[in-house]
C-alpha cells in the first residue's frame, strides 16, 4: 500500500508532475497544439507560465471553429506577443480546410518576423492556396539565420502556386528544405536560393523545378504525381497519358537529374520513373554523362518497382555514371504478378549491366541482401 502510494501522481498532496524540470514539460507538451497548452496555465501556480518560455509552437486553424477567424489570429498574436526571451525550436502553423482570404499571407508574414526574431530553428507551415496562384515567402524568413529545417507546403487547388523569392537570401544554417504544392518557374531565384543555403543537406520537391546544386546533399526526395488522377501511379496508367503530357513529366526527370548530380542518397516515388524515357529519346542520358557525374552517389532507393524497362533504363544509367555507389534498394510493388520470378530476371538483367562501382549490393526488403 505504502509503495502504491508512493508511485501515485499526488503524494502526500503534492503535485509529482508540476515538480518535473522545465525542459521534459516542454518536450511533453509540443505534441499538443497551443489552445492547450495555454489553458494548461489554469492548473496551479506552476503551470501560469510554462507556455510562455516553450520552444515547440503548434498552431492551427482547425482549433478554432470556423467562425471565429479573428478568435485565431488574436491567440496566435497573443502567444508569440507574451513570449519570454527565449529562441523557438519549431513553429508549425496549419491553416488549411478554409476558405483562402488575403488575411493568411498578411498573418504569416507578421507570425514569421516573430519566429524569426526567436532565432527559430524549424518552420513548419502548411496553408491552403492562393487565389492568384502565387505565393511570396517572406523576406525574413529566407534571410534567417538560425533556421535549419523549412517545409511549406500548400493544397486546395489543381494547378501548384508559383513561389516569389526575393533578391537577396541568406540562410547559413538550413539542412532540410522541403516544398510541397509550390513550384518555381524563376530559375535564377531558384538557383539563388540553394546558393544561399552552404549546409544544404536535404531537399524535397515536389514539382517543376528549375534549379542546380553545387554542393553535395545528403539526401534528395523525388515525388512525380498525377495531376488531378485517381489511377494507381504504375507505367500503365503513364503509358495512357496523352502525349504531350508524357513530354513534361520526361522533362521534369531530366531537369532533376541533371540538378542533384552531387547528391548522396536518392529515393525515388514510383512516379518518377514510370513516366516514360522514351518521350526524350533513346540517348535520353547522354546529356547528363560527363567526367564524375554523380561522384557522391552512395545509395538510390525506388518504391513499387515493376521491372519495367524504365527502371532498368535508369538504373544501368546509375551504375555507369556512380562510382561511389553502395547499395540499390528496391521495395517491389505489391500488385505485380510473380514477384519472385520479376525479382529473379530484373536481378539478372541488372547483373549484365556495366558498372563504374566494382561494390554494389542490391536490397529487395524482407529478402536477403544480393551483391550484383
Amino acid at each position: 500500500m505504502v509503495e502504491e502510494t508512493r508511485n501515485a501522481p499526488y503524494f502526500n498532496g503534492e503535485d509529482r508532475i508540476s515538480r518535473l524540470q522545465d525542459e521534459l514539460i516542454h518536450y511533453i507538451l509540443s505534441f499538443i497544439d497551443m489552445k492547450y497548452v495555454v489553458q494548461t496555465s489554469v492548473l496551479s501556480k506552476r503551470w501560469i507560465d510554462i507556455w510562455k518560455s516553450i520552444p515547440f509552437l503548434n498552431f492551427n486553424r482547425d482549433s478554432f471553429s470556423e467562425d471565429r477567424k479573428d478568435s485565431f489570429i488574436m491567440f496566435v498574436d497573443m502567444v508569440i506577443f507574451f513570449r519570454k526571451e527565449c529562441n523557438i525550436q519549431m513553429f508549425n502553423l496549419q491553416w488549411m480546410n478554409s476558405a483562402y482570404d488575403t488575411s493568411v499571407v498578411m498573418n504569416v508574414k507578421r507570425w514569421s518576423l516573430g519566429a524569426v526574431k526567436c532565432n527559430v530553428k524549424e518552420f513548419w507551415l502548411l496553408i491552403t492556396q492562393c487565389h492568384d496562384s502565387t505565393y511570396e515567402i517572406p523576406h525574413r524568413l529566407l534571410n534567417c539565420k538560425s533556421l535549419g529545417k523549412l517545409v511549406i507546403g500548400m493544397s486546395g487547388h489543381a494547378e501548384y502556386a508559383d513561389i516569389i523569392l526575393p533578391s537577396s537570401m541568406s540562410l547559413p544554417q538550413l539542412k532540410t528544405l522541403a516544398f510541397f504544392g509550390l513550384s518555381i518557374t524563376n530559375a535564377e531565384s531558384f538557383t539563388r536560393l540553394f546558393s544561399s543555403s552552404p549546409v544544404l543537406e536535404r531537399s524535397f520537391l515536389s514539382r517543376d523545378f528549375s534549379l542546380e546544386i553545387c554542393s553535395p546533399l545528403s539526401g534528395v526526395s523525388f515525388t512525380m504525381k498525377l495531376e488531378a488522377k485517381t489511377e494507381d501511379e504504375n507505367a500503365e496508367a503513364y503509358s495512357k497519358l496523352p502525349s504531350t503530357e508524357k513530354d513534361v513529366y520526361a522533362k521534369r526527370m531530366m531537369k532533376f537529374l541533371g540538378a542533384v548530380y552531387m547528391v548522396k542518397a536518392m529515393r525515388l516515388s514510383p512516379g518518377f520513373l514510370e513516366s516514360n524515357l522514351a518521350n526524350v529519346g533513346d540517348d535520353w542520358d547522354a546529356g547528363l554523362s560527363f567526367p564524375e557525374m554523380l561522384p557522391c552517389l552512395k545509395l538510390v532507393q525506388i518504391k513499387k518497382v515493376e521491372g519495367c524497362d524504365n527502371e532498368l533504363k535508369f538504373l544501368s544509367f546509375l551504375l555507369k555514371n556512380a562510382t561511389t555507389l553502395k547499395k540499390v534498394v528496391l521495395y517491389p510493388r505489391s500488385t505485380i504478378k510473380s514477384p519472385k520470378r520479376v525479382k529473379r530476371q530484373f536481378r539478372d538483367k541488372l547483373r549484365a549491366l556495366p558498372r563504374a562501382s566494382s561494390h554494389i549490393r542490391m536490397e529487395w526488403p524482407a529478402t536477403k541482401s544480393i551483391r550484383i
